[in-house]
């Protein structure tokens, strides 16, 4: 696996798999919210929040990833 043209240790590609299947669920739970018919007008918050956070999570496991990765390296 790579990421950015960087080679994936086959720890580091576990823990990446492992975390954007966590995060799609997350996604997909919000996304479910959101095709209810009877919405919670104060879920919408809860729904953004829950897409924040999915894109702060891929955003920190990628800098993970190249931390990890240049920890390698040394």
């Amino acid at each position: 696996m790579q990421i950015n043209g960087t080679t994936l240790t086959p720890r580091q590609a576990h823990l990446v798999r492992a975390a954007l299947r966590r995060e799609q669920a997350r996604t997909l739970d919000a996304m479910r919210m959101l095709d209810m018919t009877a919405v919670n007008p104060k879920a919408r918050d809860h729904i953004i929040g829950a897409f924040i956070l999915t894109i702060n999570e891929i955003g920190a496991l990628i800098d993970l990833t190249h931390t990890d990765q240049e920890g390698a390296d040394k």
